[in-house]
């Protein structure tokens, strides 16, 4: 699909993409007394994604197991099949993942985790909105609750990896944006492809030359 904004060409499903309204889905947890840094569980959870998600999810075959920035990640989902979703951004504490032609959504998830002093605040924010009027459907029937379950078992993950306590344990909060809201993040999306796409060209530029 062609975007006339950025002049590229992309498989990414944007939030543009979809119908409806667009949600943001908003998971967090505070951990105390952690016994690893913010970085450290960082760079567990992107080697080891697998294992904090409760889906089936595995990089496509000949990407590396660790998330970085253009991996294609498989995910299964019961009745769906398998889905895509691309990294892209997988450093300094955050990866984001946006999803792909054949997703039901169209849209991202962002995971974030941060120092706090002696704390660790670990969060996961979703933007998105169905990718077509069946999968619009298909949400409104139990797909939204899915999701938030999904996430909130993410978060659970991360506190027990941390091998710290929470007090007020996993945290969930939703809202539709309105149309302001919704172009400021379009436009956030936007300029995050064009940087991948940017940083995609010019490795490949630097491999050539080497050669």
């Amino acid at each position: 699909r062609y975007d006339p904004q950025t002049g590229l060409t992309n498989s990414e499903l944007t939030p543009a993409d979809g119908v409806g309204q667009l949600t943001h889905r908003r998971v967090w947890v505070d951990i105390a007394n952690a016994s690893v840094s913010a970085e450290a569980l960082f760079d567990r959870f992107r080697s080891n994604f697998n294992d904090f998600v409760p889906v089936e999810a595995a990089a496509e075959p000949g990407s590396p197991s660790s998330i970085a920035e253009g991996t294609t990640i498989t995910l299964n989902l019961p009745l769906r099949g398998n889905i895509q979703v691309r990294a892209e951004k997988a450093d300094d504490n955050e990866i984001m993942l946006m999803t792909l032609e054949g997703h039901p959504l169209a849209g991202f998830v962002h995971f974030r985790f941060r120092q706090d002093d002696q704390r660790i605040h670990f969060e996961i924010d979703v933007y998105d909105r169905a990718s077509n009027i069946f999968d619009k459907v298909g949400m409104l029937i139990g797909g939204n609750v899915a999701q938030r379950e999904t996430w909130r078992t993410t978060a659970a993950r991360v506190l027990e990896a941390s091998g710290g306590s929470s007090t007020d344990g996993v945290q969930h909060k939703s809202k539709t944006l309105d149309e302001n809201q919704a172009e400021r993040i379009e436009r956030f999306v936007r300029e995050v492809l064009h940087r991948r796409k940017r940083n995609e060209a010019s490795a490949t530029a630097k491999t050539g030359s080497k050669s």
